[in-house]
C-alpha cells in the first residue's frame, strides 16, 4: 500500500512538472554572425536592427521570454548615444521565424549618416553595441554587421556653362567600390523635367581612401549631360558597393547639389522693336528686379542682366574670395555696378548711363533676382533708333567688402559687343 502510495505521488508530481514544462521555454541563442544594422529607406541613416536565432520563434516565445534591446549609436552632432528598445517594439519577421526586426524609423532623424561600422571619425566612441535582454535576466551581447549602403554626404559643383571643363566633387559615408561591368557608377535627376540618367563624365579623380572623388565634365561632354546646381544625384544602383559588397539599391535617395556658375552678364545679340514711339518722358533704361524664373523674350526686348544673390551667386563670392562655405554673406558688404554706353556701328555714340545696386536693397526683397537694364531703343535725344547695327560698350562689376571680385570686359575689346536692331 505504502509503495502503491509513493508511485501515486510520484506520477503526480512529474504530471504537475510537465505541465509546467509546457509554459516555461528554454532561451534561443541569436546567431553570431547574422545580425545586421540597415538603411532600408537609403537617405544614409540606420532605420532598422535584425536579429537572426539558431532556432525558429514564435509569437508567444517572443512575449514571454524577450524583455528590451539597448544599442549605441552616433547622433547628428556626432556623439555615442544609448537607446533602449522596450519589447513592444521588437516584431517577429513574417519571412523569417528565426529573425526578430526592430524598427527605428521614429528614431532616424537623430541619426548620423553613417553606413560604416569602422568609421575613422568615430573609432574612439562605443557605437554599433547591441544587447538583447531576456524575461530571466540572460542578456546576450550580440555581435552586429552592417547591411547600409554607401550615401553621398555632399556634391558641390563648379559650372562654367559649357565655357570649360565642369567639375562636381562628391563624398560619401564610406569607401567605395565600383562594380565590374558598370560604365558609371553615378547617376542625375534632372530639377528641369525630372529625368534620370546615369552621368558619364570625361575624367574621375578618386581620393586615396575612396570616400569621394572629382567628377569632369569636358566641353566635349554635351552641356545637356552636365548637372546644374538645381539638380540631384546619387549612386546608380546597383553599380556601387561599400567594402563589405552591400550594393546600393534603387530606393537610394538623391542628393541635391550645391555649388555655383561664374559670374555672368547676359547681352542680347538681336532684337525687334515691336513697341510704339515712347513718350519723351519715359525713362530711356530701366532697372529691374525680376525673379529668375521669369522668362525674357530676348527677341523683342534689349537688356542686360545678372543673376544676383541667391545660393549660387553666393557660393560664387564664397570661391573667388576663398571664404569658408558655410562663412555667411553680408549682402550690405555688396555692390553691383553697371556701365553702359551704346554706339552705332560707324562709332556715333547713341545712349548710355550707369546703375549702382546694393545688396542690402530693399527690391531684392531677400531673394535671389535677375537684376536687369533695360534699354527702351531710344537715343539720348528721345529720339527711336533706327535699324541697323549697334555697339554696347559694356563694364559691369561686383564687389564685396570693397574688393573687386568680378569685371566683365578686362580689356577694350572684350567689353565691346555688336548686336542689331530691326525696328518693325
Amino acid at each position: 500500500m505504502r509503495n502503491f502510495g509513493l508511485k501515486l505521488l510520484l506520477t503526480i508530481a512529474f504530471l504537475v512538472s510537465a505541465t509546467f514544462a509546457a509554459f516555461i521555454q528554454s532561451p534561443i541563442p541569436p546567431s553570431t554572425k547574422q545580425n545586421f544594422f540597415w538603411d532600408k529607406d537609403g537617405n544614409g541613416q540606420m532605420d532598422c536592427i535584425s536579429i537572426q536565432f539558431l532556432g525558429n520563434l514564435s509569437e508567444e516565445y517572443l512575449k514571454q521570454m524577450v524583455d528590451s534591446l539597448t544599442f549605441d549609436w552616433i547622433d547628428t552632432a556626432g556623439v555615442s548615444v544609448h537607446y533602449n528598445v522596450p519589447k513592444n517594439r521588437i516584431k517577429l519577421d513574417e519571412a523569417n521565424f528565426r529573425i526578430l526586426i526592430v524598427d527605428l524609423t521614429s528614431l532616424q532623424k537623430g541619426f548620423l549618416a553613417l553606413t560604416s561600422l569602422g568609421a575613422l571619425e568615430y573609432s574612439k566612441s562605443s557605437y554599433g553595441n547591441v544587447n538583447l535582454y531576456l524575461a530571466d535576466k540572460t542578456v546576450y551581447p550580440i555581435s552586429m554587421g552592417d547591411q547600409m549602403a554607401p550615401f553621398i554626404t555632399d556634391a558641390r559643383l563648379k559650372s562654367f556653362r559649357g565655357a570649360g571643363t565642369d567639375s562636381l566633387r562628391v563624398h560619401w559615408t564610406e569607401p567605395v567600390t565600383v562594380v565590374e561591368g558598370c560604365e558609371s557608377f553615378l547617376e542625375m535627376k534632372s530639377a528641369k523635367d525630372g529625368s534620370v540618367h546615369s552621368l558619364r563624365p570625361s575624367m574621375v579623380h578618386w581620393d586615396p581612401w575612396r570616400k569621394g572623388s572629382v567628377v569632369e565634365f569636358s566641353q566635349n561632354v554635351p552641356l545637356n549631360m552636365h548637372p546644374t546646381t538645381r539638380d540631384s544625384i546619387r549612386f546608380l544602383p546597383q553599380c556601387a558597393s561599400d567594402t563589405n559588397g552591400v550594393l546600393v539599391l534603387a530606393n537610394s535617395r538623391f542628393y541635391p547639389l550645391t555649388g555655383f556658375y561664374p559670374f555672368e552678364i547676359n547681352v542680347p545679340s538681336m532684337v525687334k522693336d515691336i513697341s510704339k514711339s515712347a513718350p519723351a518722358a519715359e525713362a530711356i533704361f530701366q532697372l529691374t528686379f525680376q525673379p529668375l524664373e521669369q522668362v525674357v523674350n530676348a527677341d523683342t526686348s534689349w537688356e542686360i542682366s545678372m543673376d544676383v544673390m541667391g545660393e549660387e551667386f553666393e557660393n560664387a563670392l564664397r570661391d573667388a574670395l576663398d571664404m569658408p562655405e558655410n562663412e555667411p554673406i553680408n549682402p550690405s558688404k555688396l555692390k553691383i555696378s553697371y556701365n553702359v554706353r551704346i554706339y552705332t556701328n560707324l562709332g556715333t555714340y547713341v545712349v548710355g548711363t550707369k546703375a549702382v545696386v546694393k545688396g542690402d536693397d530693399p527690391r531684392f526683397d531677400n531673394k535671389a533676382a535677375r537684376l536687369s537694364l533695360k534699354w527702351n531703343f531710344m537715343d539720348a535725344s528721345h529720339r527711336q533708333v533706327n535699324s541697323g547695327a549697334y555697339i554696347v560698350s559694356l563694364i559691369a562689376y561686383v564687389e564685396y567688402d570693397g574688393k573687386v571680385v568680378f569685371r566683365s570686359g578686362s580689356n577694350s575689346s572684350s567689353s565691346m559687343k555688336v548686336f542689331g536692331v530691326i525696328r518693325r
